[in-house]
């Protein structure tokens, strides 16, 4: 598949990362910051985009307690709770299963811009993709990497990106 495709069909790659990370994360509370950082999206457009996914009911806004760990001045480690806002996804959403079915069943992973990107972190042997990759979920490996010379700090880029 080409890449970019799903883009263009659905008006944005922003909006595209963002569908994804709910997909991926069904059961998860994001906060917009975070939305933001993890899809690396400015984060004007990704409130514009949640607003959007959450206007036709792809997502619904939640509060949420959460523990925050605080470590204070004399080294002590202080537990605080807080109600934080965020989206979650909507499991009621009339067209979830065909759009999740679309979005990462279409080539989420553009196989040439992998494969180059790893060479970068050493002499690349085997490259195996499952579980979440191939929409598995019973499988407990995702990625298997087998090469030599492996720079540690250029396979952990790679794999953040």
């Amino acid at each position: 598949m080409q890449t970019g495709v799903l883009e263009k069909l659905f008006g944005s790659v922003a909006r595209i990362k963002i569908i994804r990370l709910f997909l991926l994360n069904p059961d998860t509370l994001f906060i917009s910051r975070e939305i933001s950082r993890r899809c690396k999206v400015l984060s004007n457009l990704a409130r514009r985009e949640i607003s959007l996914l959450s206007k036709i009911g792809f997502i619904k806004s939640k509060k949420e307690t959460v523990d925050e760990l605080i470590k204070l001045k004399n080294g002590k480690i202080k537990n605080d709770r807080k109600k934080v806002q965020g989206w979650v996804l909507d499991e009621s959403f009339v067209f979830l299963s065909p759009l999740k079915n679309l979005v990462l069943n279409s080539a989420p992973i553009d196989r040439e811009k992998m494969i180059k990107s790893f060479k970068k972190a050493g002499k690349i042997k085997l490259i195996l993709l499952s579980g979440i990759f191939i929409q598995s979920t019973g499988s407990r490996v995702d990625l298997l990497l087998v090469g030599d010379g492996i720079k540690k700090g250029v396979l952990d880029r790679c794999l953040k990106n």
